[in-house]
């Protein structure tokens, strides 16, 4: 995936493109993402799967980066 270079800044959307990893695997790549995007970028994480964000909920780092919305 390549983003704008420049002044641009454009939202990612993903939509449950983490569903495939382990539980692990799944917490680090969202705290990558949490971390590392937003300082140019919307991030928005769509899922149906709940229960995926539940143990990176009760981190400090998701608290600080994260909002949930259910809808």
């Amino acid at each position: 995936m390549e983003l704008p270079a420049g002044g641009e800044s454009t939202p990612i959307i993903l939509d449950d493109a983490l569903i495939s990893f382990d539980d692990d695997r799944f917490a680090s790549s969202l705290r990558y993402i949490a971390e590392t995007l937003p300082r140019r970028h919307q991030v928005i994480i769509l899922t149906c799967h709940r229960d995926r964000h539940e143990r990176p909920a009760r981190e400090e780092w998701f608290r600080g980066h994260v909002a949930v919305v259910n809808l």
